[in-house]
């Protein structure tokens, strides 16, 4: 079964900013290193990551060699975390696990444990074990999470570099750990097709101090959606003219987790309030054998499946507004002293021809009179 862009081990080097005039201090290797050691259960034998098939109510150790590269005591700080989504439609190993989705049913982190903290002497090498307990219920698909290592000592330098301290080079392994009760997945082509994509919310926001609509979608099934092609057009609801466009290729999405699409104003392009319509085809899983087509620049790619939708959205004109302010590109109207120049000449000639109505009325009276 393909999983697509499963992390093995990966290796997150944050270069440390000098502040307030101490020097940046550079490690030249890595501090430490960490070899995941395969079990017999592991089904991607060469993998760096685990992929273990499991039972329901199984429990495993599972094996980890630290090894400090330095000449110096290093501690590791380990944590688990369950695979999510970002909002650049990748895999992510470190978002946050607050906002998990409500669909998913166990999380990583509750059937792993991994010691906090393990101190190596210099040059030491040690194998460290992490406990796994797989939920009496069983797991439905595939669960997907990651150990993260990072050396203890850089993250408390990184920590202090805001009171002015030289900062070393923070350093963070990942290491992948996919469980799973059978191979192949258990949903079919038809749920895949009904319900393995779902889009719910669509609003106006900003990523970035930049000016967006969010479309959130959904995987709300137990397997990974590879190579996710998002093809987005809005717009206005009484209209048949495009207001925004945008396409996205060689995304991933995580199992059971959800995501905001970004879909972005050009440059200096400002947010206007109104009904809109987004319609919104998606791809997943390329197949040669694939029943649906995806041409982008003159090249056309197969897929397994495709999804599409259409959802209208309003945008208020105080988040309008509001948006166009905060976006630093939208040009900001300066005061328009021709439409200024325009009022006052249409008062001035008013009052001329109120002037004048009032003169030639007295006239007429006047003239009565006599």
């Amino acid at each position: 079964m393909k999983i697509g862009k499963i992390l093995g081990l990966t290796v997150l080097a944050t270069l440390g900013l000098l502040v307030g005039g101490g020097q940046t201090t550079e490690a030249s290797v890595y501090t430490f290193s960490v070899v995941p050691e395969l079990p017999e259960n592991q089904l991607a034998k060469k993998a760096g990551y685990f992929d273990l098939m499991v039972n329901p109510g199984a429990t495993q150790d599972l094996k980890l060699k630290y090894t400090n590269n330095t000449d110096h005591a290093v501690t590791v700080n380990a944590d688990v975390t369950t695979a999510t989504t970002n909002g650049g439609g990748e895999v992510d190993y470190e978002g946050d696990q607050k906002k998990l989705d409500p669909t998913l049913t166990a999380k990583t982190q509750d059937m792993i444990t991994v010691p906090q903290d393990v101190t190596l002497a210099a040059r030491e090498t040690k194998e460290v074990t992490a406990h796994v307990t797989v939920p009496q219920a069983g797991l439905m698909g595939i669960s997907s999470g990651a150990f993260t290592f990072r050396d203890k000592d850089s993250q408390q330098h990184a920590q202090a570099a805001s009171a002015g301290m030289a900062v070393k080079n923070v350093y963070a392994f990942q290491i992948a750990v996919l469980m799973r009760q059978q191979k192949d997945t258990p949903f079919t082509f038809n749920q895949i097709q009904r319900s393995g994509l779902q889009l719910h919310t669509v609003a106006a926001g900003q990523v970035n101090a930049r000016n967006v609509i969010k479309a959130n979608l959904q995987n709300p099934l137990a397997k990974y959606i590879n190579d996710f092609t998002t093809v987005a057009i809005i717009k206005k609801a009484d209209s048949d003219k495009t207001v925004l466009s945008q396409t996205n290729t060689d995304q991933q999405m995580a199992p059971n987790s959800n995501f905001d699409l970004a879909i972005a104003y050009a440059n200096g392009a400002a947010m206007k309030p109104g009904k809109y319509v987004l319609d919104l085809t998606a791809y997943g899983q390329k197949d040669d054998q694939g029943g649906y087509q995806f041409t982008d620049a003159a090249k056309t790619t197969k897929f397994a499946h495709r999804w599409h939708f259409e959802k209208t959205f309003t945008i208020t004109g105080s988040e309008a507004t509001q948006y166009n302010k905060a976006d630093f590109t939208v040009t900001k109207d300066a005061f328009n002293w021709w439409s200024l120049l325009a009022v006052l000449l249409a008062v001035l000639i008013t009052v001329f021809w109120f002037i004048l109505w009032k003169r030639r009325r007295d006239d007429e009276e006047e003239s009565e009179q006599n």
